[in-house]
Order: structure tokens, then C-alpha cells, then sequence
């Protein structure tokens, strides 16, 4: 019984050792770097919004001195990361900079503007 207990822990060690390096070298990363759009979310204000794949070539890249360049975010200028949950992008003519909610999984980036109903962007971690 002992070795079963003993064997599990390890076990679950293991697993938890793995998966909090996989977190924190996407941390690590942070949001720097060139992002492939993958997926748009979208609401028509039922409460059924769906995320639907981007077919096409759209990214964005977000650089270490806070500019942001590519095509998937063309109106966004510069972007400050205020929290582990929260960034601040500067849109080109807005007076004020939006919040924008933020989910950086792995190499996965969900973003989601201050939108009425649901809405949001996905990309994937490109080299």
C-alpha cells in the first residue's frame, strides 16, 4: 500500500513539474514576439457567439519596445501589458487608450476588446 502512495506522489510530481515549465517558459516569453491569427470570436448579441478558424495569413507581431506591426491588428499602434490579465493598446485616431483583456496560454494569445457582446481574437506563437 505504502509503494502505491509513494508511486502516485512521485507520479504527480512529475506531471505538475512538467506543466509548470511549460507555464512559466510562455511567461517567460511573454507577449513579445510574431503571433498567426487563428480563430475570430463573434456575438450577434444572442449569447451564441462561436469562434470561427481564420483562413487567412493575418498576424501580428508585438515588439519588445511596445510597437505592434502586421495585418491582423492594423489600427493598434503600441500596446502596454498592464497585468497578467490586462494590456493597454493604443489605436490609431482614438483619443484614449483601449483595455483589452488578455489570455496567454502556452503559445496560444486570446485577446478580447471591450466589446457590447462577446467578441475576441486567437493567435498561435509563430518563429
Amino acid at each position: 500500500m505504502m509503494k502505491k502512495q509513494l508511486l502516485f506522489l512521485i507520479l504527480l510530481s512529475i506531471i505538475y513539474t512538467a506543466c509548470t515549465q511549460h507555464t512559466t517558459k510562455a511567461i517567460k516569453l511573454g507577449i513579445q514576439g510574431n503571433w498567426k491569427l487563428t480563430a475570430t470570436l463573434a456575438d450577434i448579441g444572442d449569447g451564441k457567439g462561436t469562434w470561427t478558424k481564420s483562413t487567412g495569413s493575418d498576424y501580428a507581431k508585438f515588439n519588445t519596445d511596445g510597437t505592434i506591426t502586421g495585418t491582423a491588428l492594423t489600427d493598434a499602434i503600441h500596446y502596454k501589458v498592464i497585468d497578467s490579465a490586462h494590456m493597454e493598446l493604443t489605436i490609431k485616431h482614438n483619443a484614449e487608450p483601449v483595455i483589452y483583456r488578455y489570455q496567454l496560454n502556452a503559445n496560444t494569445l486570446t485577446l478580447q476588446p471591450p466589446c457590447r457582446e462577446a467578441c475576441g481574437i486567437r493567435f498561435i506563437r509563430v518563429k
